[in-house]
């Protein structure tokens, strides 16, 4: 037999093979339509919850603009954080909320040296809306409604820079409970007219979904679990990657280390 002949058979037979690899096609995944991706997310987000189609147009806009692959463990995360943080209220209501506002301004009021009785008598006058103030904080129920009162005290109000200057005591809001400086910082490609300022977004149904979706999924993280998306949710973008990195070095050094997932110490 020919070995010449072999060889050169062998390399056709393997050129042929490659020819039909680089040939074949990939099978291809059907996309999914907008309705049948709305409707999967009606059907996971828990039974009690009210407006189920609104709440799942909000849930697929927020992954559709960030290009965040609408799986079923994607789409339940978002559910189980917005479970969590407001059981679907986009304007939750916090017990005992006129108290603690009132303790704030106290607490900044003696800070700076201003006497109790000249804040009382400052917020006596009439805010915005008509009503004063002070009754609008003994009856204010949501933090939506105290960021307001707020801004408005900073503008209107002459001991409100004073008191408060542009620092609005309201951090966190909105339905996914999402940081408003986290909001501030990510609005480029927010895909609804602005109300106001993207802090008044985030207390809405679809801005608080929108940046609070981006927290929780708009970053690479190659996780094993989604329980480090949570733990990222709530300690900030690679606090799960960076604990781990910590634990690594506190074993390979010997000294212990606080497993914070903070590396930088201020």
């Amino acid at each position: 037999m020919n070995t010449s002949k072999m060889m050169k058979g062998a390399a056709l037979l393997a050129a042929l093979v490659l020819v039909g690899c680089s040939t074949k096609k990939e099978p291809q995944v059907p996309v999914r339509q907008p309705a049948d991706v709305k409707s999967q997310i009606q059907q996971l987000l828990p039974s009690d919850v009210k407006q189920k189609s609104a709440w799942a147009d909000d849930i697929y806009t927020a992954f559709r603009v960030q290009q965040i692959d609408a799986s079923v463990s994607n789409i339940c995360a978002v559910i189980a954080v917005t479970d969590q943080e407001s059981n679907f209220s986009a304007d939750a209501e916090v017990p005992g909320l006129p108290k603690i506002a009132w303790g704030e301004i106290d607490r900044r009021a003696a800070k700076v040296h201003v006497p109790a009785f000249l804040v009382r008598t400052a917020l006596l006058i009439k805010s915005p809306n008509g009503e004063s103030y002070a009754a609008r904080l003994d009856k204010v129920r949501s933090e939506k409604e105290l960021s307001a009162i707020f801004d408005d005290f900073i503008d209107m109000v002459p001991m409100g820079q004073k008191l408060f200057g542009n620092l609005n005591p309201i951090h966190t809001g909105g339905p996914m409970q999402v940081s408003i400086e986290f909001a501030e910082a990510h609005a480029k490609g927010y895909p609804y007219a602005v109300d106001g300022s993207i802090r008044r977004e985030v207390f809405t149904r679809r801005g608080g979904i929108y940046f609070g979706t981006l927290h929780l999924l708009g970053y690479p993280a190659d996780y094993s679990q989604p329980l480090y998306r949570f733990a990222d949710f709530n300690a900030g973008w690679y606090a799960s990657r960076n604990a781990a990195f910590q634990a690594a070095i506190a074993r390979a050094s010997g000294i212990k280390l606080e497993l914070d997932g903070d590396l930088i110490m201020y």
